[in-house]
């Protein structure tokens, strides 16, 4: 997915578990694709996205 990018904001309190996540997000992204990890993280917190939205 070339070019496709999504932005989220995090508190101060979990900064260090997100940067190490950044920091092994290649070798995760071998499991799961952005797109995959990307619905269903907005699919837990409740956002709902047209099936186009990626496209």
């Amino acid at each position: 997915m070339a070019g496709k990018y999504a932005a989220f904001s995090v508190s101060q309190s979990v900064a260090p578990k997100t940067i190490a996540y950044i920091a092994g997000q290649k070798e995760h992204h071998h499991k799961r694709t952005f797109e995959e990890e990307l619905r269903e993280l907005l699919r837990l917190n409740g956002v709902t996205m047209s099936e186009d939205g990626f496209e």
